[in-house]
């Protein structure tokens, strides 16, 4: 649909709305008739793009007039909560930061399949979907809308603004479990009542509908990058061709609901049967186990730290050279003090680290040694197997 539209095509099986921030009130008129002719309507808002960071100056947020796709949904009974962004410390996600080092995100969420639903077909078979820094939404009373993904009881909320400028360790020491579970995917699954009371001017009164002829599929999900290769596909070079390795059920998820949507959902069952992965589930609850543990400690040392150099690297602008060689003697050996004091706290930001990643090294240590005995044992276990039998033969 190009940008700005007022109608959409005539011969959509399905419409799919991906982060459409700003839409003209006649197309939003549009989408909501295409709904109560029964169409099927697949919407993906996010609170945080990482992929279009443009998208991230105007986000939809819902308002008792209808400006966006949010008061849409408000009207069918699912709310969009557009300040805030999700996160779980439960299923964080394991990433690399500046220093490429791992580190647990609570707001890139790998979620299992005991998050999907298990009575709509769409989600049923799923086995993970990872969702970056996403959006939740609150099914309304008396609402047809249904979760298909949701959180853990230790998942917690962020606003939007401090996703622009601080780091991910910064944000992750920030996220406060509140208990509460969040839904992350919804669908309709009945009737739905339009959102305008009636047409706009130039539209006939007798083709305006305002309740859906059937239950219309409308489905939404609070993220838009896990679409995307970064957070969907492995990328690999096989006989000097480019194929792509599913890395989650991110794509399967979307085609299920395109399908479903579309009225022709034969492949949803077969899709994901397979499990893509054989995660270290034990390291990755090890790893989570100690970060949650020193994470307010790591946080404040590496804020320090940040803090510091951040200083250091304003006093050349402020004594108007390009660089630390050109300041006076007396500037750089207050500088070399300063440095001085950072190194206790890069010292003990490492034995943080380090201790954060002890019982990972120590169940390493043990796997390793396993695997090094393991096939000399079994080895000298056959060889006394077929020495007894030997034996019990030549008594015979």
């Amino acid at each position: 649909v190009p940008h700005f539209s007022d109608t959409l095509p005539d011969d959509l099986d399905a419409l799919l709305v991906v982060d459409a921030t700003i839409l003209k009130k006649d197309m939003l008129y549009a989408i909501d008739q295409y709904a109560m002719k029964g169409g099927g309507v697949v919407i993906l808002m996010d609170p945080h793009l990482r992929s279009n960071q443009a998208s991230n100056a105007v986000n939809p947020e819902p308002s008792d007039t209808i400006n966006d796709l949010s008061d849409l949904l408000q009207a069918y009974g699912l709310l969009y909560e557009a300040a805030e962004v999700v996160g779980d410390q439960r299923f964080a996600a394991n990433v690399m930061n500046q220093a490429q080092q791992q580190s647990s995100y609570p707001f890139w969420l790998r979620l299992p399949r005991s998050q999907f639903s298990s009575e709509h077909p769409v989600s049923a078979d799923l086995n993970e979907v990872l969702l970056p820094e996403p959006g939740a939404f609150t099914v309304l009373p008396d609402s047809s809308f249904t979760s298909l993904i949701t959180t853990s009881d230790r998942a917690g909320a962020l606003g939007r603004s401090p996703f622009q400028q601080q780091t991910p360790g910064q944000l992750a020491g920030r996220l406060e479990p509140d208990g509460k579970t969040r839904v992350l995917a919804a669908v309709s699954t009945g009737p739905l009542k339009s959102a305008f009371a009636q047409a706009p001017d130039g539209v006939p009164s007798e083709d305006h509908l305002t309740r859906s002829t059937r239950a219309p599929a409308i489905f939404a999900v609070g993220d838009v990058d896990w679409i995307f290769d970064p957070f969907s596909v492995q990328q690999l070079d096989v006989s000097g061709q480019s194929v792509n390795r599913p890395l989650n059920d991110n794509w399967a998820f979307l085609a299920n609901m395109l399908e479903f949507a579309a009225g022709d959902p034969a492949l949803i069952g077969i899709r994901s049967r397979g499990r893509l992965d054989r995660p270290f589930t034990r390291i990755a609850a090890l790893f989570r186990q100690a970060q949650a543990q020193f994470r307010d400690k790591e946080t404040d040392l590496a804020t320090r730290i940040a803090n510091v150099e951040a200083q250091i690297a304003k006093i050349p602008e402020a004594a108007g050279v390009s660089n630390l060689e050109q300041l006076p003697d007396t500037l750089k050996t207050k500088i070399a003090e300063i440095r001085q004091q950072l190194l206790p706290l890069r010292r003990e930001l490492r034995t943080i680290r380090l201790a954060m990643r002890e019982d990972i090294e120590a169940l390493r240590l043990r796997v390793i040694v396993f695997n090094l005995l393991a096939g000399p044992l079994l080895v000298l276990m056959f060889a006394l197997i077929v020495r007894a039998v030997r034996l019990r033969w030549r008594v015979r």
